[in-house]
């Protein structure tokens, strides 16, 4: 019996990788429990060349290990199975694996690489098989989300509550509206946020204070991360040669950092931190890749409260995102164009 196999667990907390090239088991695993808050999501990269595999999750630190024995190739069925396995109670599985029960939860953005190769696992829908498998959808709707009658909409990662007459706020628990005028301070400009006790005022650009009374003179800016942005009018990305050079010191390890589009064409760039790893995504027209979108990565996580010097663009056919001394590069297959595009950044 071929004793080959390559699998990922998810044991009490743990994220496990587990292979065997036909020489006896090598198990890695996350230096701790990752944090499984109901809801959150979990980024997990791994991969294998010879007897050497990987695996990374979020911001935790790349784990390596070696198989033992001197075998180097991994020959298996060409089956990827994915939640589970088609056997009953998991008997066709290897004993050598940790764990045989399926796993309760969503997967998403789920791509193979095979030295040049890349499939995305979503373009190959039709050739998918399985049982048991429905769609990821989490209502934020629940019949105490909205209070005192409010009727609750649901729109995919927020939801929204239309109160009663009455009745205000986020969710409709407050006898009276926070930012009515005469209740709230908000300086001329500032926009009142109500909050399900009292409320926040959003400043505009160069002002701050609780209630934004203060002027500021911008050099460095600094965003919040809670409905915060800045927009830099007729940004234009030039056919053939565009270069965006700025630093960067994250205090979290994932948001969206950058962000410009069309909207007759459907382009798009944007430039997000996710896990701790910078991700550039491009919507490109034409080619043999018609209307997919370029991803290009760092190989370098981002450390928390420490400056780092970007630089993504755009240089003939080549798509580059530079990252403190190192550039990871995508191309353009012939005929793949990006459309110029004079809209705000």
């Amino acid at each position: 019996v071929n004793s080959d196999h390559l699998s990922l667990s998810f044991i009490k907390g743990y994220i496990v990788l587990t292979w065997n090239l036909g020489s006896g088991p090598r198990r890695i695993f996350t230096p701790q429990a990752v944090v499984n808050k109901a809801g959150q999501i979990h980024q997990v990269k791994l991969g294998r060349a010879g007897a050497k595999a990987w695996l990374q999750v979020d911001n935790f630190e790349n784990i390596t290990g070696t198989s033992p024995g001197r075998l180097i190739e991994l020959n298996t069925k060409s089956v990827l199975y994915i939640g589970g396995h088609k056997s009953i109670n998991f008997s066709g599985l290897p004993h050598d694996l940790p764990l045989h029960t399926g796993f309760s939860g969503c997967v998403y953005g789920l791509e193979l690489r095979a030295g040049k190769l890349s499939i995305n696992i979503a373009q190959v829908r039709s050739k998918v098989i399985g049982r048991g498998v429905g769609h990821c959808g989490t209502s934020h709707c629940h019949n105490t989300t909205c209070l005192n009658g409010g009727a609750c909409l649901d729109h995919g990662a927020t939801f929204t509550c239309l109160c009663r007459d009455g009745w205000f706020g986020p969710v409709c628990a407050l006898r009276f509206n926070p930012c009515d005028t005469n209740r709230q301070n908000c300086s001329k400009g500032s926009t009142c946020v109500p909050l399900e006790s009292g409320y926040e005022c959003d400043c505009p650009l160069g002002k701050v204070g609780k209630y934004c009374e203060k002027d500021e003179n911008l050099s460095d800016v600094s965003f919040s991360g809670r409905r915060s942005f800045m927009a830099i009018p007729s940004f234009e990305i030039h056919l053939h040669q565009t270069c965006i050079d700025f630093e960067i010191r994250p205090e979290k390890d994932r948001g969206l950092i950058l962000f410009i589009e069309q909207l007759q064409s459907h382009f798009f760039l944007t430039l997000s931190l996710t896990g701790g790893i910078l991700e550039l995504r491009l919507q490109t027209l034409g080619g043999q890749k018609r209307n997919e979108i370029l991803i290009v990565r760092s190989n370098q996580l981002l450390s928390l409260a420490s400056w780092h010097h970007v630089r993504i663009g755009r240089y003939g056919t080549r798509i580059y995102l530079w990252v403190d001394g190192n550039v990871n590069v995508g191309a353009l297959v012939p005929g793949e164009v990006i459309i110029p595009t004079v809209t705000p950044l």
